[in-house]
């Protein structure tokens, strides 16, 4: 399944392919640039609402990207929008994490079609997982901070998931 868009009557599989790249116009691709500029703009700045908790807004925009082209535009979405996370923290946890999720997203799907579901699933199951192991040998954390930062995460994501939906 490719992001919410339906099969076109021709039988396409994909809405976004090489037929889409073809036929769009330059204001198409001025459009799709300035999209993936303010993406990459805004997803390099977190939103600080507490000490220890602030928003990012990457999964905001590979969500959405995977809402209109599927896995082929949602990936490298993904490198552009959490590549500041290398930046930050020194590791690529984060961008690997991002892949995962749009790649489960993309292949399982609870309650029809709804992102925040499976964002919420993948997040308290692998996810949680993933984090917890990685603080744990890479950081030493002890298992309350391990415990908050899965629960920040989860919170983050499965807001920009149902931003998206």
């Amino acid at each position: 399944m490719d992001g919410l868009l339906p099969r076109t009557l021709s039988g396409q599989e994909t809405p976004f392919g090489k037929q889409t790249l073809e036929r769009m116009t330059a204001r198409g691709w001025f459009l799709a640039i300035v999209f993936c500029v303010v993406a990459t703009a805004a997803s390099s700045f977190r939103i600080v609402l507490a000490p220890g908790f602030e928003l990012y807004l990457g999964p905001l925009f590979y969500l959405l990207a995977y809402r209109i082209g599927g896995l082929r535009l949602a990936l490298p979405m993904v490198v552009l929008t959490m590549g500041a996370s290398v930046l930050w923290w020194g590791h690529v946890f984060t961008m690997v994490m991002a892949f995962a999720h749009v790649v489960f997203v993309d292949r399982v799907r609870f309650l029809g079609r709804s992102l925040a579901i499976a964002t919420v699933v993948f997040f308290l199951t692998i996810g949680a997982l993933a984090a917890y192991l990685f603080l744990h040998f890479h950081y030493g954390a002890s298992p309350t901070i391990i415990a908050l930062a899965i629960i920040r995460k989860v919170i983050n994501e499965a807001l920009m998931a149902a931003l998206v939906d």
